[in-house]
């Protein structure tokens, strides 16, 4: 009798631990509330490109496409890589979107930058493969591709450019042929008083021109699921191609990071805002230049604040004005 109930308190406490373990490790995660909120007058769609878990015993759930108009999106979501595509009357925006288990419920605004600039909101991404979470606190817009030859020298032709360049920059940087060219040779106060005189010209009061942070570039360059390439995780480029001399700021569009943005493997590299020391004496360069090996897009150099090098220029994000 006593090695009958053995055998039964044995058989219930192996069934016990395996529910206990199963319900552990094999559960489905816990969906995550999504609230998007979207420009006026836009058409959304949104889907799922992989999800982050799901129980090892069960098919991955499906996620039809889903798709609507207006302001916000809410929808409960699986952790995963998702993807929102916002259509305006005149343009598409790709906005990548990373929801995250047991870091709540998300809420995000997609803005509207003027044109030229692709929205990058608020939220998680991972910092390069295999990488730390990162989480940005605001939204931004990010230039689709940098400052050109063209409207560098329209801002040198301004008082407000006064001591940005010279005879030399004109020599080398302003042959009419030339002008869809990334600008280049110009320092880091250059890049920043560009910005600046932006902000005046084209800010209306409502948006703050200026340079990317390191942790904004980043996002930029690979959106939210850490890529090796900003198109993603395999070398597309053609290998025949000459990457050793610059290009129009708008070419090889099939290579353009999931914001849309050109160029953020190739051409120049790019100032941006962070220093490299208490001073500001050195600031931190982020890209490829063509004169790098390929690979860069991980590279963190940090530079003399005046460099003026034929390597490196900068493009630029903006903010709404609080």
């Amino acid at each position: 009798m006593r090695l009958r109930i053995d055998r039964v308190w044995l058989t219930l406490t192996a069934v016990f631990l395996f529910t206990t373990l199963w319900l552990l490790f094999a559960r489905t995660p816990d969906k995550v509330a999504l609230t998007a909120h979207l420009p006026d007058d836009t058409h959304w769609t949104l889907a799922r490109v992989a999800t982050l878990t799901h129980p090892a015993t069960d098919e991955e759930p499906e996620f039809p496409e889903r798709t609507g108009s207006g302001s916000p999106i809410q929808v409960d979501l699986l952790p995963g890589h998702y993807l929102i595509t916002v259509e305006h009357s005149d343009h598409t925006d790709t906005v990548p979107v990373l929801i995250l288990p047991d870091h709540g419920d998300v809420t995000i605004e997609i803005l509207d930058p003027p044109g030229g600039f692709s929205p990058v909101p608020a939220g998680a991404s991972i910092d390069g493969v295999r990488g730390p979470v990162r989480s940005l606190d605001h939204g931004f817009g990010a230039a689709r591709h940098e400052v050109t030859r063209t409207e560098y020298a329209a801002f040198l032709a301004t008082p407000a450019g006064a001591g940005h360049g010279n005879a030399k920059w004109l020599e080398l940087e302003s042959h009419p042929e030339r002008g869809s060219w990334p600008v280049s040779r110009v320092n880091h106060a250059d890049a920043v008083a560009y910005a600046a005189w932006r902000t005046e010209l084209d800010g209306g009061g409502q948006w703050t021109f200026r340079l990317p942070t390191t942790l904004e570039w980043d996002k930029m360059a690979r959106g939210t699921d850490g890529r090796t390439y900003p198109w993603g995780d395999r070398d597309r480029r053609d290998p025949l191609a000459d990457r050793t001399v610059l290009r129009p700021v708008d070419t090889w569009r099939e290579l353009r990071s999931p914001y849309g943005l050109l160029h953020m493997e190739s051409n120049v590299a790019e100032w941006t805002a962070d220093a490299a020391d208490p001073a500001g004496v050195r600031r931190i360069i982020r890209g490829r230049s063509t004169s790098v090996a390929a690979g860069a897009l991980r590279a963190v150099v940090a530079s003399p604040a005046t460099l003026r090098s034929p390597d490196v220029g900068f493009r630029l994000v903006v903010e709404p004005v609080r």
